[in-house]
């Protein structure tokens, strides 16, 4: 009897180690896809072994609501491609891929990712080589955003609707090749995002599907020895009759200071906002859930200061009965504007 028992006992630890497929998914050799087949939902962390795991490609697709943290893939440490696509993902955490040693393609398409559902160091310590964030609603990327990921060679940020990226946002992407900024609203092109380190040979930066002005110079756009930014320009079919008399873009500006505004609950609020820049800036609101605002019109030349008003109620602000706190206009740094420089 106690041998059979000590062979019981064998088979029960040999089988709580075997790999297992996670439910609503098909396992195919190296090859994992999920909910594609009417499933939408999926449990979170996704079940399986991480000692056993065999899954180098993971899909998932149409899988419902995610939140993406370090423990969402824990069981597929051996993953070499992860795409997502076609759901909400509600919030990305702080290194949510880091531990993903093996990753050389992560794929976020159509998953309703905004600058609110995203921690500033979501993609910090991305190993891979690929990294595609198509048709999502991101408004603006910073230093913060691509942190010691410098093994990226491929971006692609087409179809949001950035309108700011920060100075020296790609700085660190040494390996950088191909950056594809199509159907965007950015309003300029800055050498600044780059920094004056960043030679290429064969960097391919794509711009078509923005609105570009050329009422401005861009900033290090003549500079010399960065021959490789004004080829990048070129390359779009992008051509400014910059004059020694056209004024060099300015970066966006907030002329409001910081208030304490008080008010009673029930009653309409009207927030005001003045911006400074050139091309004019066009002020965005943004709510505390993230939601925003549609952007005010610039007036008309000459003026390149406006002061953009915002009626909101007390319940679009989730306003405390007292006193609404620290709520002003997301443009620190010019990031609400619809102009990147």
């Amino acid at each position: 009897m106690g041998t059979w028992l000590y062979i019981l006992a064998l088979l029960v630890i040999q089988c709580s180690t075997v790999w297992m497929c996670p439910s609503n998914c098909n396992c195919t050799g190296s090859l994992t896809t999920c909910c594609a087949q009417g499933a939408d939902s999926l449990s979170q962390p996704l079940a399986g072994n991480p000692d056993t795991s065999d899954t180098k490609t993971l899909v998932l697709d149409h899988c419902g609501v995610f939140i993406l943290d370090m423990s969402t893939f824990e069981n597929f440490l051996p993953l070499e491609l992860l795409e997502i696509r076609q759901m909400i993902i509600v919030y990305v955490n702080s290194q949510a891929f880091m531990h993903l040693s093996n990753l050389q393609t992560l794929i976020l398409d159509n998953v309703s990712l905004s600058d609110a559902a995203m921690h500033p160091n979501a993609f910090a310590g991305l190993r891979a080589n690929i990294l595609s964030l198509r048709n999502n609603h991101l408004c603006t990327v910073t230093q913060q955003t691509f942190t010691d990921s410098e093994n990226l060679e491929d971006i692609d940020l087409s179809g949001n609707q950035l309108r700011f990226i920060e100075d020296k946002t790609f700085a660190g992407l040494v390996k950088l090749k191909r950056l594809n900024l199509t159907n965007n609203r950015l309003k300029t092109v800055s050498l600044f995002w780059f920094g004056f380190s960043f030679l290429k040979t064969d960097f391919q930066l794509v711009l078509l599907g923005n609105n570009l002005s050329c009422e401005c110079q861009y900033r290090g756009a003549l500079y010399q020895g960065n021959w490789w930014f004004t080829q990048a320009i070129a390359s779009n079919n992008l051509t400014c009759n910059w004059s020694s008399a056209t004024p060099p873009c300015e970066v966006p500006s907030v002329a409001t200071t910081y208030k304490e505004i008080c008010t009673t609950e029930l009653l309409t609020l009207s927030l005001s906002c003045g911006a400074d820049g050139l091309p004019k800036p066009s002020v965005i609101w943004f709510l505390p859930n993230g939601t925003q605002s549609p952007p005010y019109p610039p007036p008309q030349p000459p003026y390149h200061r406006w002061l953009g008003l915002q009626p909101l109620s007390p319940e679009a602000l989730e306003l405390h009965p007292q006193c609404l706190r620290r709520f002003l206009p997301f443009v620190l740094q010019g990031r609400s504007q619809d102009l990147s420089l």
